[in-house]
Parts: structure tokens; C-alpha cells; sequence
């Protein structure tokens, strides 16, 4: 803390009522001074150090080359303001000239979003001004912070734009507009601050650089090289696509980086557009950015208010005045650039058109100017029926939404919501299966009220259903391929279409040629033995479960087969028998990608509202390819429920300690096998009840949770994060290691982890608890 003290120079010599000033009068003192231009740290603590004339200094918000600025309070008037105090040591004539018209040109401005000047003037001989305090952050903090959507970024730039179109109709240009001189107040409105650089422009509307000033990231080109360019309005366009740019992108234009670097980039204006490094960012929008970014002054928009309109066109839907650049647009750039070899064509040419009639020659320009004109007609109209085609889809697919909210509410007219939904749509749209197509893929692109989760999952049953076709020449398909499974494969597409009913012919005869050509088959032993309805008592292929167990007897997964079989009547014997074995070989695997690759190879196209539906549930994939995987989980896996009853003790069926010892090894081996997750999660949860408040029981819940987090992501990926991991690699790695494995794999390709962090909440949260638990718990 500073005290006047004997020998203190400037302030032992005289001191007057403020401390602060008796410290201002000590920097600039050239005999006593630092000589630095340093402005002191003030101890506020001290009230004497506190009082600035009629302003009470409370802390210092941050100081730069020329001035501090400070909160303060304002007794008189009973108010705190920001108080912006030139630094003495540097306040020479032309830098108190350039402090004082930044107050000046600010205080002229009388606009709701930019900063107002309060009061201007001087305290012994130290300038000052006084602005609003500003509860808030800036828009560079925000930005930190999270990304901002498009209409939230356009809206903000609607209220940059007026502000600055405001400056400028009153002659004055900013010159260093950036995201930290860019406050949001309390009520989220924006207020460009700092007018430290701005200029007045002259009758030619423009100023003369005289230095190379601004901030490298936001600069424009003609900031650097001053002595080709003036500086416009159009410099502060620049600047305000700059933002515009960061906004979408999360990097200015001109990259990271020192500030050497970033002036040399910024002369050199190669800019990547917004889309390069975002594709999902709206054609519109990136045109109208790098339009702003554009190298000439006389390329970028005409006037800011030009800017502002072309932002009301994107945020309501209109077509913007930025088009793509011609013929002769490229050509004078290429005259631009060449110029003596442009010359040189141009004197070569005027010698060869010396012979051709004037009146020829006006007329072909003519007559070209016309087809022109005509041509660019008919793609602004075409270009307004894609738009109106486009507000219809979006309006029948809120109507689609509002139709599934309403029938999730109240569904009880007997039909499944995929057969709901085709009927709405055939009485919406009857006969047009392109335009049914677009309206499902404009709602999944833009589900409101009505999750993505289930979105698939109601998508994936309306491929199943308009499916049956497809299924059918499959299996005509299949019939002559020379496969040995072929047969099992026409069995699982048949039970498809017979499950409501029951087998069918087809399906029964296609299992009985699979068992006589290779009765001995695991795979199409553990089909026979699974494919039966849910409530069966009998199995339609009762030998199927003690076949295997007599193949591989080694095999525990066998033995849950048997023992979950319709007709098994001593449930406890085989039990032991199972938990005595140690391997767990689950056919489904191998069998199914097989099942896949043979319907890939069948040759059969989906037809094209099918194509339509499957690239929406799996962008980037061949719909031949999404169809068989959707196929392969029609296959339904051990009944699992009966062993989970059998060892729950809660049924009274393990009081045994052997049948519960028994249990244990077998959940204890599921849930650690590379089965399916079905398989896993029963191990898991058999486990679970058996144990509790054991390491044993605390893995088997982190499965759980490792599993639920996966999934919770898989709904949150992006399309482009859908397309790092084609189909066909993750079903290598499902032959390979398994489905847990496989997921593991493909979210580690991407960047991120699957194992949940310590605060995550599932979506679900009742999809941690077991089975039985989750009803009492919603």
C-alpha cells in the first residue's frame, strides 16, 4: 500500500485530497516516477485510496495499454458504474486524444445494445469516463462456455448488425469487434462495448490507416495491409462474419495461434468454410458467413444492413441473395490475378472480332443475357418449390408427431403402433410412397415430443412389417444358393410372417429339410430348439435341447437349453448338471452374421421407400445390408425367464445350498462370457439376487451400469459418429469377441469411454434395478 511519507517525491512535495490522484501525479512525474507508465495497484481497503472525486473506487475489472477500468459507485447519484481511468505514465497528447474520442464516439451513440457513456471529464489533470456496469459475461465467456444453436446465433447476430448499421449511418466505424467487447446483461441482450479504436469516417465514407491495429483473430485483411486498402464499413462486416463464424465453428476464422501467425493468415484470407469442418451447419448460413469473410471490401456485403437481411432470410426460411459465383465472376478474378496474360488475350481477341459486325455481336450478348435471365427464373422458382415441398413435409411430419403423442397416450384400438402408423400414412398421403418417405425422414431428422430412442425401435417395426415381401423373394432367393444352412435360413425368414399365428407349412418344412441334411448341426439344433411361441407348453422340436447336450455335453449353454425346455421336468438335475461345466458356447453368433451374409448375397434390392426408412435408422449403410441385420434379431434367444425364476429366491427354489451354489456358477459364468447381452444380463441379475453387498455382486452391477451408459450413448451419436464404425466392422468384432467387446470397440474408435463416470444418472433409472424391482419403483 502506498503512504505519503517524507522523500516520496511528487506526493511528500503536495497532497491533495485523493490519495488515487496524488499516485496518477507520482506516475507521470518524470524526476519521481517508475518511468514504466505503470498505473499502481490501489489498496481499495484504504478509504483515502478509494475516493475519486465524486466516485468511490470497489475493485479493478482489468486494465489494458491505455486505461484501468474500475467498478465504482456514484453516492450522489446512488448508482455503480464502470469507470474507465486513461493510465497516466502514457497519457501524452495523442493518446489522451484517442481516449477521449473513444468517449466521445461512444457517448454519441444512444442505441439499446451498445454500451452508453455515463459522464466525461478530467480530475487533476487525470481523464476519465464512466459506462454502465454490466452484470453479466462476455460473448467470448459464453462461447467458452457451450455452443450456441443457429437461432440463437442469428438472433444474436440481428441485434449485432442493427447496433452497428446504427454506428454507421452516424459516420463512425468500430474496428476491433470481437467476443470480449461483445457483454450479455443480466437479461441476455447483447452490448458491444469498447470503442478505443473506433474512427470517424470522412465524406468518402472511409478512413486512412495509419497503423496496423485491431485483434488478429477478428481483423480484417485491409487492418494489415494498410496501404492498399481503406478502411470501410465493410471492415467492420468482416469482423462481424468472424464472429458469425465462431459462433458455428467454435474457432475464429484465422485459426490459434500466435499473433504473428494470425495477422499472416489473416492477410492471406484462406478461410475453410463453415461446413468443412461442420457439415451439419445450414448451406444458407455458411454462404452468408463467407460472404462477410470475402478478401475485397467490394466482394463482402454492401452495407451491414445487407447482412441483417440476408440473417432474417435464413431465420425464416427464405432463399438468401448470396448465390454461386458465375462465369464472369470467375473470369474477372482471373483477369484480376493475371493480368498480363489477360491483356495480352484481350489485344489478341480485339484483332480477330475487328471483322464481325457490332450489331451481331450486341445481339448474341443479348440473346445471352435473356437465356441467362430465364435460367435463373426457373431456379428461383424450382428453388421455391423445394422450399414449399420442404414447409409441407415439416407440416404433415408435426402432424405425424402430434399423432404418435396422441396414440401413445391413449392406444387401445388393438393395433400395434407400426401398423398404426402405415394406416395414417396411406390415408395422409394414399399412393405416394416417396412422399410418405420424406415425411418419416423430415420427423426423425427433427423428433418433437417423441424421442429417437423410440423412433428406431417404431421405425424398425414398420420395416418389419413392410417387409414381407422382401422376406419372400429372399427365400426364393435362398432356395438356390448351395449353402448348407440354407434351409435354416429359410426357416427364420418364414417364422417371421408365422409368428402371430403359428408355424406355418413353409416354416415346418424348411426346419425338417435343415435336420435332415445336418441333423447334428449346433446351430440349427439351437434354432429348433428356440423357435417355439412364448406360451407353448410344447416345443415344436422337443429333441432339438437333449441332441446337443449329447453332441457337446461339455457345454453348459446346452444344458440351459434343456433345462429351460417346455418339457424339462427336473429342473434342479439339470441345473447341477450345467453349473458342473465351465465352457458357455452360445451358437447365436457365428450363426447369425452368417444368417446376414447370406441375405446380403441372395441379390435381392429393397424397394426404394424400404431404402427411404433404413438409411434414416442407419446413415451411410446399404439398406440391403441394415435389412439383414434387422432380420438377424428376429431370432429369438433361450427362454430365459424360467431359469431366472427357477433361481430366484424369492420362487423358494434355491433353498437347496447346492441349487443355490449351482445358480451362482451359472449366472457367475453368463454374465462373464462374450455371449449375447440378453444371456449376460440374465447371469448378471441371477447373481445379483443371490448376492448382495459382495466384490462379486459390485461387478455384476458395474456390467450393468457399463451397459446402460453405452446404450444411453448409442441414442445420443450423431449420424457422422454412426459412420466411423461401418456395419461390417462391428460384426467382425461381434464374431470375434463378442457383443459387449464389439460395442466397446466401436465407442473407443470414437473417442469415448465406456465407463460411466461417477455422477452419471441413467435416463432410465429404474433399467439398473432387477426385473421384479422396477415396477414398484416408478
Amino acid at each position: 500500500m502506498f503512504t505519503p511519507a517524507a522523500g516520496a517525491g511528487g506526493i511528500a512535495r503536495q497532497l491533495p485530497d485523493s490519495i488515487l490522484l496524488a499516485l496518477a501525479r507520482d506516475a507521470m512525474d518524470p524526476d519521481t516516477g517508475s518511468g514504466d507508465g505503470a498505473w499502481p495497484r490501489l489498496d481499495l481497503a484504504d478509504p483515502a485510496q478509494r475516493r475519486f472525486g465524486d466516485y468511490e473506487l470497489l475493485e479493478e475489472l482489468g486494465r489494458g495499454g491505455m486505461g484501468v477500468v474500475y467498478r465504482a459507485r456514484q453516492p450522489r447519484l446512488d448508482r455503480e458504474v464502470a469507470l474507465k481511468i486513461i493510465v497516466p505514465g502514457i497519457a501524452d497528447t495523442a493518446n489522451v486524444v484517442r481516449f477521449l474520442e473513444e468517449a466521445r464516439a461512444a457517448a454519441r451513440l444512444v442505441h439499446p445494445n451498445i454500451v452508453p457513456v455515463y459522464e466525461v471529464g478530467s480530475i487533476d489533470d487525470v481523464d476519465y469516463f464512466s459506462m454502465p456496469l454490466i452484470e453479466g459475461r462476455s460473448l467470448g465467456a459464453l462461447l467458452d462456455a457451450e455452443r450456441a444453436s443457429g437461432s440463437v446465433v442469428i438472433a444474436l447476430m440481428l441485434k449485432l448488425c442493427e447496433a452497428m448499421d446504427y454506428a454507421h449511418r452516424l459516420g463512425l466505424l468500430h474496428l476491433d469487434l470481437k467476443p470480449s467487447n461483445i457483454l450479455i446483461d443480466e437479461r441476455g441482450e447483447p452490448l458491444i462495448a469498447d470503442f478505443g479504436l473506433a474512427r470517424h469516417m470522412d465524406e468518402n465514407g472511409g478512413v486512412d490507416a495509419q497503423e496496423v491495429s485491431g485483434t488478429p483473430a477478428f481483423m480484417a485483411p485491409e487492418q494489415i495491409l494498410i496501404k492498399q486498402y481503406r478502411l470501410t464499413p465493410a471492415t467492420d462486416t468482416y469482423a462481424l462474419g468472424a464472429i458469425l463464424y465462431l459462433c458455428l465453428t467454435a474457432v475464429p476464422p484465422h485459426g490459434r495461434g500466435t499473433a504473428d501467425e494470425l495477422i499472416r493468415r489473416a492477410a492471406a484470407n484462406r478461410i475453410p468454410s463453415p461446413r468443412e469442418l461442420d457439415a451439419t451447419i445450414a448451406r444458407d448460413l455458411d454462404a452468408v458467413c463467407m460472404k462477410c469473410l470475402e478478401l475485397q471490401p467490394a466482394d463482402r456485403y454492401a452495407s451491414v444492413a445487407r447482412l441483417a437481411d440476408d440473417l432474417r432470410r435464413v431465420r425464416d426460411g427464405h432463399a438468401v441473395s448470396v448465390r454461386a459465383i458465375g462465369l464472369f465472376e470467375r473470369t474477372r478474378r482471373w483477369i484480376e490475378r493475371e493480368a498480363k496474360i489477360a491483356a495480352a488475350l484481350a489485344f489478341a481477341v480485339i484483332a480477330l472480332l475487328l471483322g464481325v459486325a457490332g450489331a451481331t455481336w450486341q445481339w448474341r450478348q443479348a440473346e445471352s443475357a435473356k437465356r441467362q435471365a430465364i435460367e435463373q427464373r426457373d431456379v428461383a422458382k424450382q428453388a421455391e418449390r423445394v422450399a414449399e415441398s420442404a414447409r409441407d413435409r415439416a407440416a404433415i411430419a408435426s402432424e405425424l408427431g402430434a399423432f404418435l403423442f396422441t396414440h401413445d397416450r391413449n392406444a387401445g384400438d388393438g393395433q400395434d403402433p407400426a401398423h398404426r402408423l402405415i394406416a395414417w400414412l396411406n390415408q395422409r398421403l394414399p399412393g405416394d410412397e416417396s412422399a410418405q418417405a420424406d415425411v418419416l425422414t423430415a420427423f426423425g431428422n427433427d423428433v418433437h415430443g417423441f424421442d429417437r430412442r423410440r423412433f428406431d425401435e417404431l421405425m424398425s417395426s414398420v420395416v418389419e412389417v413392410l417387409g414381407s415381401d422382401y422376406r419372400k423373394s429372399v427365400i426364393a432367393g435362398l432356395a438356390n444358393s448351395s449353402n448348407p444352412r440354407r434351409h435354416v435360413h429359410i426357416a427364420m425368414l418364414a417364422w417371421e410372417d408365422a409368428r402371430p399365428q403359428g408355424p406355418t407349412p413353409a416354416y415346418r418344412a424348411a426346419m425338417d429339410a435343415a435336420l435332415s441334411l445336418d441333423p447334428d448341426d449346433p446351430f440349427t439344433l439351437q434354432v429348433a430348439a428356440l423357435f417355439n411361441l412364448p406360451d407353448a407348453e410344447v416345443s415344436l422340436y422337443p429333441e432339438a435341447a437333449p441332441r446337443l447336450v449329447r453332441i457337446a455335453p461339455d457345454n453348459m449353454h446346452h444344458w440351459l437349453l434343456l433345462l429351460t425346455s417346455a418339457e424339462n421336468a427336473d429342473r434342479t438335475s439339470t441345473l447341477r448338471e450345467a453349473a458342473r461345466r465351465v465352457r458357455y458356447d452360445d451358437h447365436s453368433r457365428d450363426g447369425l452374421v452368417e444368417f446376414e451374409q447370406e441375405m446380403e448375397l441372395s441379390g435381392v434390392s429393397v424397394s426404394p421407400l424400404l431404402a427411404r426408412l433404413l438409411r434414416t435408422l442407419s446413415p451411410g449403410e446399404r439398406p440391403e445390408v441394415r435389412m439383414a441385420s434387422m432380420h438377424a434379431g428376429i431370432v429369438p434367444y433361450t427362454h430365459w425367464d424360467r431359469l431366472s425364476d427357477f433361481c430366484n429366491p424369492a420362487n423358494g427354489h434355491v433353498t437347496a445350498r447346492s441349487t443355490r451354489a449351482g445358480c451362482l456358477t451359472i449366472g457367475t459364468v453368463m454374465a462373464r462370457s462374450q455371449a449375447v447381452a440378453l444371456s449376460r444380463m440374465t447371469g448378471v441379475w441371477i447373481v445379483r439376487r443371490l448376492e448382495q453387498d459382495t466384490p462379486l455382486a459390485d461387478e455384476m452391477f458395474e456390467l450393468r451400469r457399463e451397459l446402460v451408459y453405452m446404450r444411453d450413448q448409442y441414442f445420443d451419436l450423431t449420424p457422422e459418429q454412426h459412420r466411423v464404425t461401418p456395419y461390417a466392422v462391428w460384426r467382425d468384432d461381434l464374431r470375434k469377441f463378442g457383443e459387449l467387446e464389439a460395442s466397446r470397440r466401436g465407442f473407443a474408435r470414437l473417442g469415448l469411454s465406456t465407463v460411466p463416470p461417477p455422477d452419471w444418472q441413467a435416463a432410465h433409472p429404474n433399467d439398473l434395478l432387477p426385473p421384479e424391482d422396477r415396477a414398484s419403483a416408478q
